[in-house]
């Protein structure tokens, strides 16, 4: 899963510099999509998994503990924005990567630690970071592109920077299968992350597309985002 996660960057970079229409009309509701599978995800898998025998105030705060870390990372580490008005800057392009492979880095540990709790804890987890690495990963190929990048260097680093989730994966699973105990309240950690990120990042992008249909289809694609997260856990689980 975090092998497939990782080549996200180099399909993006080809299938948005190749067909723009990737960028122009799929891009609202892929974000409608990830931000429904996010919250889905955390209130039907994460949170209830480390409900389970474990008091409901110790993961509740690991839960508030995820949404302000990420709010302070994303504050002072990273340019986490679904926009495309990206500054023409190469070293500001270079900083906006580095965030993003700090990102990629969290998220690989995120998807060790689910799968440590369960399968398909794992399963729905690697989903819902895929789902949202589309539209950041878009973003950040065109943030490049913006600053002066040609488009195979923009794969590239796009490419490098999403190998970094194998080494928080790898790290992640050494250090959570020795500390069992953990794993319910890093659980909750990742699913207030997931609730920052799609309250925080997703959902408003979604308010920027005005039309009336165009407004009735993202909603129908954040509902299936939810929905699909549902059907598979109640297929799998």
């Amino acid at each position: 899963s975090v092998t497939a996660i990782s080549l996200i960057p180099v399909l993006v970079g080809l299938l948005s510099s190749s067909i723009p229409a990737v960028k122009t009309k799929l891009l609202p509701f892929f974000v409608s999509f990830a931000a429904g599978v996010m919250l889905g995800n955390t209130f039907f898998d994460l949170l209830p998994e480390s409900l389970e025998g474990f008091g409901s105030s110790d993961v509740m705060f690991a839960a508030l503990l995820g949404i302000v870390f990420f709010y302070l990372m994303e504050k002072y580490l990273l340019w986490h924005s679904h926009t495309y008005k990206a500054p023409r800057n190469k070293n500001t392009s270079l900083l906006v990567m580095l965030g993003d492979t700090l990102h990629n880095f969290i998220d690989g540990i995120v998807i060790a630690g689910a799968f440590l709790a369960s399968p398909l804890l794992g399963l729905t987890t690697a989903l819902s970071i895929a789902l949202h690495e589309i539209p950041q990963e878009i973003a950040d190929f065109s943030i490049l592109l913006e600053s002066g990048y040609k488009p195979k260097k923009a794969i590239l680093f796009n490419f490098i920077s999403g190998l970094v989730a194998l080494i928080g994966a790898v790290g992640g699973y050494m250090f959570l299968s020795i500390a069992v105990l953990a794993v319910p309240y890093f659980m909750a950690f990742a699913g207030g992350m997931f609730i920052y990120i799609a309250c925080s990042d997703l959902i408003p992008k979604t308010h920027e597309w005005d039309k009336v249909d165009f407004s009735v289809s993202k909603v129908i694609w954040f509902i299936g985002g939810i929905a699909s997260i549902k059907l598979l856990s109640g297929l799998i689980g």
